[in-house]
């Protein structure tokens, strides 16, 4: 696969690098009352003044093209006629970075997310964040013709397995295991995982003592679009608990998107997709527990869609992605998977 070429500046990087001007603006506004409130909430008599500085994150430099969709690398096809949307990443013991996600082809009918639209999790790898990548074949595929679609995947390496977390058919989250990264077994046997209506775009925390926590999409019992969130200790059973964030908002599909939890010294960071009101506004929470984010008090908004994360050589990295790369075809910018560093702002 040919390594993307760094495109000019275009529209698309001049609004990244706006976005990341405007993200460390406005989140130094709201950084008084989003500590006033984190203290508020985590601090109990007696302990005033023991909350951490809440650094604040940022999108550092611009976003770089990376890799074009698997799909139309491996088809011999042009890149503009696939698109890249929620994936995961994973660093492997060997340091190699591996990239899973949704990639399809656009669809004819006009309806991107119909039935048999979403077939396809895509696999590249890559020894250095911005490369170059090496397209692999199909993680997880569904037969062609098919009217099912399998969607978001994440990756969480339990003892010597990994396991493979994705929605399947808008029925909750289905479970894959593998030994090598490349090839991936479904787990029917294993009961889908259920966090709320529309469950998906799952996130998997491990914390110190052992157990993971699972975020992902979805409604609570009244119907609260939010964060759903469930434990575990073995990966495959997992015990639902009550939601991480609950919004104000009312509809029968969650309209909070592909939440993704990292840890930044003693806080937890919550990045929440709200493309219904902006493709591209991830909205950012810290809270110093895991199980519990503030709808209300958010500490400031990034530019990307569907983020997500990771860490390689003491750097952390965020990504950028989407269905709607379409629309930017007019500027000459090239579609699939875009990744930058990640910054803090120290407080």
């Amino acid at each position: 696969m040919p390594h993307a070429k760094e495109p000019t500046l275009t529209r698309r990087q001049m609004l990244t690098q706006t976005g990341a001007a405007a993200a460390a603006l406005s989140v130094g506004s709201q950084l008084a009352d989003a500590r006033a409130g984190a203290q508020e909430e985590t601090t109990k008599p007696g302990e005033e003044g023991n909350l951490p500085a809440c650094d604040v994150p940022w999108i550092k430099g611009r976003f770089r093209h990376v890799l074009y969709p698997t799909g139309a690398t491996l088809g011999k096809l042009p890149p503009e006629t696939w698109y890249i949307n929620d994936h995961c990443f994973v660093v492997a013991a060997d340091k190699t970075i591996h990239w899973y996600g949704i990639t399809n082809p656009y669809s004819r009918g006009g309806n991107p997310y119909g039935p048999g639209t979403h077939r396809h999790i895509g696999h590249a790898s890559a020894a250095q964040p911005f490369g170059p990548w090496t397209a692999h074949e199909h993680a997880l595929a569904l037969p062609e013709g098919t009217e099912g679609n399998i969607g978001a995947p994440f990756v969480q390496k339990v003892g010597a397995k990994y396991y493979m977390y994705y929605g399947c058919n808008k029925a909750g989250l289905s479970t894959a295991v593998s030994d090598d990264l490349f090839t991936w077994k479904p787990l029917e046997d294993v009961p889908k995982i259920d966090l709320g209506a529309s469950t998906r775009d799952p996130c998997v925390l491990k914390l110190d003592d052992g157990r993971m926590l699972m975020y992902a999409a979805a409604n609570d019992k009244d119907d609260a679009s939010g964060v759903g969130l469930a434990e575990s200790t073995g990966g495959l059973k997992w015990e639902r608990r009550p939601h991480a964030l609950r919004s104000d908002i009312f509809r029968p599909w969650c309209l909070l998107e592909s939440p993704a939890v990292i840890r930044h010294g003693e806080l937890y960071y919550l990045f929440s997709n709200h493309s219904h009101h902006q493709y591209a506004e991830t909205v950012v929470y810290a809270s110093r527990d895991p199980f519990t984010f503030d709808y209300t008090k958010p500490l400031g908004t990034l530019f990307a869609h569907a983020a997500e994360f990771f860490d390689f050589d003491g750097k952390t990295y965020i990504s950028h992605c989407g269905i709607e790369d379409q629309h930017w075809r007019a500027n000459q910018d090239p579609n699939g998977l875009w990744l930058a560093e990640l910054g803090w702002l120290k407080q």
